[in-house]
């Protein structure tokens, strides 16, 4: 599936924030192929996502908001809005955009409303894709199919989310992780791992054998009493995503900063191989505070800044940056888009603890 526009407010800490992801001018000789829908060319979207920002910007909120708004979707459960209700005083408003891989002739578009106490107000519409539609021509079209006489269950009985995988979801994913992958990313992550290899014994159990021990992984968690270290059990997930990519088990994917621990060039070749093995018809976000991934040749619109003072905004750079020949990463270490962390504080103690010692 894909994402074309959402909207948050009173959720979490977004307050009338607004992020979307189409963009309008073909790129000549783009790096990232098929950033079209199939047989619509001119329907164009965002393919990869790579939300940058530094702590508590809003880049895990963001995908949780997501995920929470899907689950409402599909379980037409009100305790998924209850979640990420911030204000309780005053209603939570939210609005998404999307097209199903299942479904790419339809373009549809929910808009939510919940004051809690049940108290919800929704309106779905639908819009035709024709084969030559853009993704704003088809915003015009927009034709109403909620009832305003139905209750909010059984509107949301008229659409469904195809599917998605988050990476700090909880969900089971063990069963269909490439085994491949799982052994050539664990092994690059921590060259002292001699093999990974299923347990044929154990449901949904793996060993990741090293030369004096070997460690058994189930569902996703070590289950013995040996240890890994934080970056290889980073890459459990990271290779259970990559294996959803291969294997296009889902449309949606986001990856949220499962890096950290993890050296910068391994961040950045990975990154790269998710991109060679999206399929057609999805998309991908993908959080971190690594900077050296603005080096890659990317798009320039395929960097979203979030930045959090009173209010969670995102800085578009292709706004600002119109040439290729401009280094979007230069562009940042001298602050050109303002969404530096601010270090005020901290200079501020340092220079207290100068004057103590003179």
């Amino acid at each position: 599936m894909v994402i074309m526009n959402i909207k948050l407010d009173n959720i979490y800490s977004f307050k009338n924030f607004e992020l979307n992801f189409s963009y309008p001018k073909k790129i000549v000789n783009s790096t990232i192929e098929y950033e079209y829908l199939s047989d619509k060319p001119n329907f164009r979207y965002k393919r990869v996502n790579i939300l940058i920002g530094t702590n508590a910007t809003g880049k895990t909120t963001f995908g949780k908001a997501i995920i929470n708004i899907f689950n409402f979707i599909n379980k037409r459960d009100l305790l998924f809005l209850d979640k990420f209700h911030s204000n309780k005083n005053n209603p939570l408003k939210f609005s998404i955009e999307f097209v199903n891989a299942t479904d790419l002739d339809y373009l549809y578009k929910l808009e939510g409303e919940y004051m809690g106490d049940e108290k919800v107000f929704i309106n779905i519409f639908k819009s035709k894709i024709n084969k030559t539609d853009t993704y704003e021509k088809c915003r015009i079209k927009y034709k109403k199919i909620s009832n305003d006489t139905l209750t909010y269950t059984e509107n949301l009985k008229k659409i469904k989310i195809d599917g998605w995988f988050f990476t700090f979801s909880e969900d089971d994913f063990l069963n269909n992780i490439d085994i491949k992958m799982f052994n050539n990313i664990l092994k690059t992550l921590d060259n002292n791992i001699e093999k990974v290899y299923a347990l044929n014994q154990i449901d949904k159990a793996y060993a990741i054998k090293f030369s004096d021990r070997q460690v058994i992984v189930q569902n996703g968690k070590v289950v013995d009493n040996s240890t890994l270290s934080s970056g290889t059990k980073s890459g459990i997930n990271i290779s259970a995503l990559i294996s959803m990519i291969y294997k296009d088990y889902t449309g949606l994917y986001y990856c949220d900063e499962k890096f950290s621990y993890i050296n910068s060039e391994i961040e950045i070749s990975v990154l790269a191989l998710m991109i060679q093995l999206l399929k057609k018809n999805t998309q991908l976000f993908f959080t971190t505070h690594n900077l050296d991934i603005l080096d890659m040749n990317l798009p320039v619109h395929t960097f979203n800044f979030f930045k959090k003072e009173k209010i969670i905004t995102v800085i578009h750079p292709e706004n600002f940056i119109k040439k290729n020949n401009v280094s979007l990463k230069n562009a940042v270490l001298n602050d050109v888009f303002d969404f530096s962390p601010n270090l005020n504080l901290i200079d501020e103690l340092e220079e207290e603890l100068k004057n103590e010692k003179q």
